[in-house]
C-alpha cells in the first residue's frame, strides 16, 4: 500500500521531469523518487500504460499547467497494481 502512496507523488512530479521524450525522462525520474527505488521496469510499465491511456499530448499539457484527468490517480494506482506484479 505504500508503494500507491508514493506513486501519488507522481501527479506534481510530472511537471519536474537520445529515445524518451522530455516528459517520459521527467516520469521516470519522478517514478523512481517517488517510490523510493519501485524500480525503472515498472516505472516504464505504468509510463507506457498511462501513455497508452491519455498519449504524450495530454501527459505534456499536464507537466506545463498542472491540468489532472479525473481519473488520473485511479489509472495510477490501477498500473502500479499490475506493473508491480509483473
Amino acid at each position: 500500500m505504500k508503494v500507491f502512496f508514493r506513486v501519488v507523488a507522481l501527479i506534481p512530479i510530472i511537471a519536474l521531469t537520445g529515445c524518451a521524450s522530455k516528459v517520459e525522462k521527467e516520469f521516470m525520474q519522478g517514478c523512481s523518487y517517488a517510490t523510493g527505488g519501485m524500480g525503472d521496469d515498472v516505472c516504464k510499465c505504468v509510463y507506457n500504460k498511462m501513455e497508452d491511456d491519455y498519449g504524450e499530448k495530454v501527459l505534456e499539457k499536464m507537466g506545463e499547467t498542472g491540468y489532472v484527468p479525473s481519473d488520473f490517480n485511479d489509472k495510477l494506482f490501477k498500473y502500479a497494481a499490475q506493473c508491480d506484479k509483473n
